[in-house]
């Protein structure tokens, strides 16, 4: 029997220019709602629906890798994307002390896989038991212009996360 995510009470973590972030819990698990709005200014209705899609084909590349949310399931009409929780966001207060080892492994997977991160900032990194994600997609490109990533701000990003 697969999850209805419709049927879940979502609550409202957070609202950015391009989507709202919900959570949910059931039985014991956490689970994201990434909703991308819909409004249309100036073509941002194409423009959303590209992000949602890179999205997606990120988070699949990224299945198998620990320091990714796992998409769960999603919906092409509403935009939504389903998936796992992957934390609090990053402070000096949550920062491991073995980040560095960590940030080698996400900056080595992301640059085997062709993904250009163009999105680093300290709310889109997590930390669940002790283990950084990162997280937020929708900016990406995939295998072309990697003169345009921010992947190696990782480290700066952490090093400088405030509370």
């Amino acid at each position: 029997m697969t999850l209805d995510f419709n049927k879940l009470s979502w609550k409202l973590l957070s609202s950015g220019d391009s989507s709202l972030i919900y959570k949910a819990i059931h039985n014991g698990h956490i689970f994201i709602k990434k909703q991308y709005r819909k409004q249309i200014i100036n073509n941002s209705s194409r423009i959303k629906e590209d992000m949602f899609i890179t999205e997606i084909q990120c988070l699949q590349l990224l299945k198998n890798y620990k320091y990714f949310p796992l998409l769960l399931d999603y919906d092409k009409k509403d935009l939504i994307i389903y998936m796992t929780y992957s934390g609090k966001i990053i402070h000096k207060f949550n920062k491991p002390k073995n980040y560095i080892s960590q940030c080698d492994e996400i900056i080595k997977i992301i640059k085997q896989n062709k993904i250009c991160y163009r999105d680093m900032k300290q709310h889109n990194i997590t930390i669940l038991n002790g283990r950084i994600y990162l997280i937020d997609f929708g900016m990406c490109f995939i295998d072309k212009n990697m003169h345009l990533c921010d992947i190696d701000k990782l480290y700066e990003t952490i090093e400088n996360a405030q509370y």
